[in-house]
């Protein structure tokens, strides 16, 4: 479980969620591979092109992308999932790559 003896959401969610300070810094660590390492021989390629609308299903998402910024719709998500401020972060009409994620 998450946690010491029992699962205790409220406390590691802050660690495991994207908005972590300790997943943000892991890019960092390539930083430590040497100048020979295959990381850094890679060709560099062009993104694919993406469709500019997508309907995710399995998330009940429709995601929207237009010059740089993607949108995504909530087509409706299941009921309470128990972590700490629920309907803040998995219940907004629509997330942005243009405006930081936050909770009021």
């Amino acid at each position: 479980t998450l946690g010491y003896g029992y699962a205790q959401l409220t406390m590691t969610e802050p660690y495991n969620s994207p908005t972590s300070p300790y997943w943000a810094n892991k890019i960092f660590l390539l930083l430590a591979l040497p100048a020979n390492h295959a990381y850094w021989q890679a060709e560099e390629v062009a993104l694919p092109v993406m469709a500019e609308t997508q309907l995710l299903a399995v998330p009940h998402l429709l995601a929207s992308h237009d010059r740089g910024h993607t949108v995504l719709l909530n087509a409706g998500q299941p009921g309470p999932n128990y972590h700490a401020l629920t309907n803040e972060k998995y219940f907004k009409f629509a997330y942005s790559s243009q405006f930081g994620f936050s909770i009021p």
